[in-house]
């Protein structure tokens, strides 16, 4: 299979870029799964960077609506980030690579939308997603000591799944998520029992960050690579929100190894501990490239 490279937003701070930020520092599980992720790229035309789909990607029904991927709450809260590291009017995204890279200016902080949902999905159980997970998710945003209990860590693990989907309708050409996670999703509204999801802290020059790649899952066991653990068009998604990091990893079947590290808890599927965040330990600028890089070969 071929090697494609992250998929990446941000929105500019202050300081001056780093020179390939989007390059991934790819690591080896020797003992578990090993994961490639499939080629895809950028297309660019418009300010806004958006991707269209004919028909809500949940219900089928038509029209489709505009969804915010980084949600419109998100805003006040980073312009109140002791930092001040980010600034209206300038956003930036690309490739892997820089194979294709686009900047343009906006009014808004935030402007990474994608249409793919309708109406009332997007107001009804999406929007109770949202409803729910902003009390939690807010705190964090700003740096602040947050309790995540298990109904917490399940309410966390919904919003961050529906953003890890809708995501990847932004991607040019889109990366599909196949029907039964959609499905799954539309009845349940939560990921689905095979996804794993961590959560952790990020302090460093990236208020807004948002790393993506399709993966096709493989074992180092080939009698382990059946139809049920094959994952073509696999979920693997990173997101930086201010002082909040997360990471999302679906796939069909498998035991991902955990990452081995006292950084990152694991909200999905819940381990029933109650854990106080942030971590001890955080990323960093360093760290950041490793993180979005994990379950990578």
């Amino acid at each position: 299979m071929s090697r494609g490279g992250a998929s990446a937003y941000h929105a500019e701070g202050r300081r001056p870029p780093l020179g390939d930020r989007w390059s991934v520092l790819l690591t080896t599980h020797k003992d578990g799964p090993k994961y490639e992720p499939d080629r895809y790229g950028w297309s660019f035309g418009t300010p806004q960077v958006s991707s269209v789909t004919t028909a809500c990607i949940f219900c089928g029904q038509a029209p489709t609506t505009r969804e915010h991927v980084f949600p419109r709450w998100v805003e006040p809260i980073l312009r109140q980030d002791p930092r001040e590291m980010i600034q209206p009017g300038l956003h930036h995204i690309q490739s892997a690579g820089g194979t294709r890279d686009h900047s343009w200016t906006s009014s808004r902080l935030l402007n990474f939308v994608a249409n793919c949902v309708c109406a009332k999905c997007n107001g009804g159980w999406m929007s109770e997603i949202e409803g729910a997970a902003k009390p939690i998710i807010a705190p964090m945003i700003m740096g602040q000591t947050t309790t995540l209990d298990t109904p917490a860590q399940e309410t966390l693990a919904a919003w961050l799944g529906l953003k890890a989907i809708v995501t990847r309708y932004v991607h040019r050409p889109i990366d599909p998520v196949p029907h039964e996670w959609l499905d799954y999703y539309y009845v349940h509204h939560r990921p689905p029992d095979t996804w794993y999801e961590w959560v952790t802290g990020y302090n460093g020059k990236w208020p807004l960050y948002y790393d993506g790649h399709d993966i096709t899952a493989t074992f180092a066991d080939s009698s382990d690579l059946t139809e049920s653990t094959g994952t073509p068009h696999g979920v693997l998604a990173s997101f930086v929100i201010g002082y909040f990091a997360a990471k999302v990893f679906g796939l069909r079947g498998g035991t991902p190894s955990e990452p081995g590290t006292k950084a990152m808890f694991r909200v999905l599927p819940s381990t029933g501990e109650t854990f106080i965040w942030p971590p001890e330990l955080h990323l960093d600028d360093a760290s950041l490239a490793g993180f979005c890089g994990m379950y990578l070969t």
